[in-house]
């Protein structure tokens, strides 16, 4: 088990490289700082600090070349060797996703689709405004043709009821495949499993958990101690769903025991923010309200 100490603000995104051999960190009103998961020592991107962070503001390209970053700001892009910074336009940037094919969507909270070149963000391949409607989490099927979106409809003149949607929509376009709809509690940070079959998402102090092919395969749990849920990320081999909740617990939610806990992890560095596996399943790390954040290897 390693032990990094960072700044001193809630460690709310993490993000390991394709490689899993650096770990990308940052918290709200801070700068993005790159671990070495070997060495221990930790650089950081030049350019502004970061305000007004979502918890799905950080991701790798699939080269393990740039890091996409969500902020109040804008969208931006950091060469992971270089540590050079460019900003994609002015508007805030609610969240992102990026997919296996360098599919770069953001949300503002219209979607815009970008392809991720060698030189950073390409040219925008489309958008699609989202009337009276926010975007909340967005998550690639690993097959990179569809995305998981947990949206939020506000009360309209338009016929459409209000609540919270999880939406399949196109790559290609951005329209809506298929959807469910969840009632009144805004759904947030979405994840979809690596076999397509289940996205995670948050509300509030419950995590949800539902199947895309059968809805009647729907769980919704409460944390033990009744706080939000702060992190999600499924488990490579897709049989696990880690999971933080503003105490000092990663617990892992079981496929083949119907979605129940498990296994836990106990780290004596505060209230747990965000949690994050690498590509590979061998490694999880967890990051802190204090700017703490620890990487273990996983056993499961």
């Amino acid at each position: 088990m390693l032990q990094f100490k960072g700044q001193s603000r809630p460690v709310t995104g993490l993000a390991f490289s394709p490689d899993g051999a650096t770990l990308a960190a940052c918290g709200n009103g801070s700068v993005v700082e790159f671990w070495d998961i070997a060495t221990g020592i930790a650089g950081r991107a030049g350019g502004p600090t970061y305000f007004g962070l979502t918890k799905d503001n950080l991701r790798y390209d699939p080269s393990g070349e740039w890091l996409m970053v969500a902020a109040g700001a804008g969208l931006y892009a950091i060469h992971a060797r270089g540590g050079s910074v460019s900003r994609v336009g002015k508007t805030p940037a609610c969240g992102l996703a990026v997919s296996a094919r360098g599919c770069l969507l953001v949300t503002i909270p219209a979607l815009i689709s970008f392809d991720v070149t060698p030189n950073g963000v390409g040219d925008r391949k489309w958008m699609k405004v989202l009337r009276c409607c926010q975007t909340l989490g967005v998550d690639f099927f690993a097959d990179s043709e569809r995305f998981a979106s947990v949206e939020y409809l506000s009360p309209t003149f338009y016929g459409e009821p209000s609540g919270c949607y999880l939406r399949v929509r196109s790559a290609a376009n951005g329209d809506i495949q298929s959807e469910q709809s969840f009632g009144r509690n805004r759904g947030t940070l979405a994840r979809v499993s690596p076999d397509g079959e289940w996205v995670a998402f948050i509300s509030t102090s419950y995590l949800n958990i539902s199947n895309l092919t059968d809805p009647t395969k729907f769980i919704q749990t409460q944390t033990p101690n009744r706080q939000h849920v702060t992190g999600i990320a499924f488990h490579p081999s897709g049989r696990y769903l880690a999971a933080t909740s503003n105490d000092a617990t990663v617990r892992l939610h079981d496929r083949d025991a119907e979605w129940t806990v498990t296994r836990t992890f106990e780290w004596n560095i505060g209230g747990l923010k965000s949690v994050a596996f690498s590509a590979d399943g061998n490694l999880a790390a967890a990051g802190g309200e204090k700017g703490r954040i620890v990487v273990w290897d996983v056993d499961v």
